[in-house]
C-alpha cells in the first residue's frame, strides 16, 4: 500500500509562487491576465480551489530526485482562494486576492494602454502584503510591476511579464521575482474555450546557490454558462525546474460578474 505523507507546508509551497506574482485581476483563461477590464462599476468574483501535490523535486542542476526517503511518499496540499475585481473607469481595473487562511492579502491595478486592430497593451502593478511567517518566513511586503500583451482573434493570446521585490524583516534576504507567461486559447464553440498555459518563475537570492526556477505547463478549458458564468478547469504540471519540488495540480474556478 503506498503511503502518503499530508505536509502542511506543502501550501506555502503552493503559495509561494501565486504570492510572487501580481493578484487580485481578471483572466482570461487560466493565470496570465489579458488587457480587457471588467466593465466600469461592475465586480468579478472568483472563488478557486487548487490540489497540488509532489513527491520529485529539482536539484540545483535540475535533476529530479525523490523529495522524501520513502520513494512511494506523497505530499498533497489544496489551496482555497477568493478574488474580487471592480471596473474601476474605462480600460482599468483594480482587485484582490485573498487565500482561505487570510496567510497574505494580494492587490492589483492593471489599465489598458494602447490597442491596435487585433494587439492590445496594458500595465499593471500590484502590493501583497504577508501576514503568516510560517507561510511565507520573514517576508512582510512585495510591490510588483508588469506589462500585458493581448492578441484577440480566432486564436487568442495573453502574455505577461513581471517583476516583484520581496522585502523580509531584517531586509538581509530581500529578493527578486521574474515571472513570464503566456496563455493561448481556441473556441471549439462559442461557449467553450480549449485553453494552455506556460509559465516560467524565477527568484534571485542574495546568495546565488539558494535561486529556484520553475516552468510549468498548464492545459485547460473555460466554459461560459449564461451570460455572467464561466467555470475554469485545469491541469498542471512542472516540466523543469531548480531547487524547487515538482508539482503537479488541478483546479477549478467559478467566475461571477456582479453588474
Amino acid at each position: 500500500m503506498r503511503k502518503i505523507f499530508i505536509a502542511t507546508l506543502l501550501f506555502g509551497v503552493m503559495y509561494q509562487i501565486s504570492y510572487a506574482q501580481i493578484g487580485g485581476l481578471s483572466a482570461g483563461k487560466l493565470r496570465t491576465f489579458g488587457t480587457a477590464t471588467v466593465p466600469v462599476n461592475a465586480i468579478e468574483f472568483e472563488p478557486s480551489l487548487g490540489i497540488c501535490m509532489y513527491k520529485s523535486a529539482f536539484s540545483q542542476h535540475g535533476d529530479l530526485y525523490p523529495a522524501f526517503d520513502n520513494k512511494d511518499s506523497l505530499s498533497f496540499e489544496n489551496q482555497l482562494a477568493f478574488r474580487f475585481s471592480y471596473g474601476l473607469f474605462k480600460n482599468a481595473e483594480i482587485g484582490v486576492l485573498v487565500p482561505q487562511d487570510v496567510s497574505a492579502l494580494q492587490t492589483g491595478i492593471k489599465y489598458k494602454i494602447f490597442a491596435h486592430n487585433k494587439s492590445s497593451f496594458g500595465l499593471m502593478g500590484g502590493l501583497n502584503l504577508a501576514f503568516n511567517n510560517r507561510i511565507h518566513k520573514d517576508e512582510i511586503m512585495a510591490y510588483s510591476s508588469g506589462l500585458i500583451y493581448s492578441f484577440d482573434g480566432n486564436f487568442l493570446l495573453d502574455m505577461n511579464a513581471q517583476m516583484q521585490r520581496s522585502i523580509t524583516s531584517d531586509n538581509a534576504n530581500s529578493h527578486n521575482h521574474y515571472y513570464f507567461s503566456a496563455d493561448a486559447g481556441y473556441y471549439l464553440k462559442n461557449n467553450i474555450q480549449l485553453v494552455s498555459g506556460l509559465y516560467f518563475h524565477q527568484n534571485k537570492y542574495p546568495s546565488a546557490e539558494d535561486n529556484q526556477q520553475s516552468l510549468t505547463f498548464m492545459p485547460g478549458i473555460t466554459i461560459e454558462k449564461a451570460e455572467n458564468f464561466i467555470l475554469v478547469l485545469n491541469y498542471s504540471c512542472d516540466i523543469f525546474g531548480k531547487n524547487i519540488q515538482q508539482a503537479h495540480g488541478l483546479g477549478i474556478a467559478l467566475i461571477i460578474m456582479i453588474d
